[in-house]
């Protein structure tokens, strides 16, 4: 299902899942394995969620993380809003300014981006 296809459905489809979801039975769809080829040969495997059970992670995400995010520490950076790899490891080296990083970054087919880090 395309997030075009999503809509129709989900207007149908919305007072069934919402319930599910308000009584704790909402079941996500089983993910779809996609093999993705590697630069060196490999295959990366990804699971993919479907439109629907995708939309419901990232409403819950964007519910709880409001309530989440404070409590975290003021040094944490993964996988945080308005935060990076980038930032982290410049307040590293604020700790350590000996330290200089080299980046090498990687971009797949898919145009997502990889960066690894080398002290």
């Amino acid at each position: 299902m395309t997030i075009d296809d999503a809509k129709g459905y989900l207007r149908e489809h919305w007072p069934s899942i919402r319930s599910r979801l308000l009584e704790g039975t909402y079941q996500p769809q089983p993910v779809k394995r996609v093999a993705t080829p590697e630069p060196d040969g490999g295959v990366r495997k990804l699971g993919v969620p479907c439109v629907v059970d995708r939309l419901v992670q990232q409403a819950l995400l964007q519910v709880l993380q409001e309530q989440w995010d404070p409590t975290f520490s003021e040094h944490s950076y993964g996988f945080r809003p308005g935060r990076s790899a980038h930032q982290a490891v410049a307040q590293a080296q604020c700790y350590s300014p000996r330290v200089t990083p080299t980046w090498l970054t990687s971009t797949s087919k898919d145009f997502s981006t990889e960066s690894i880090m080398i002290a």
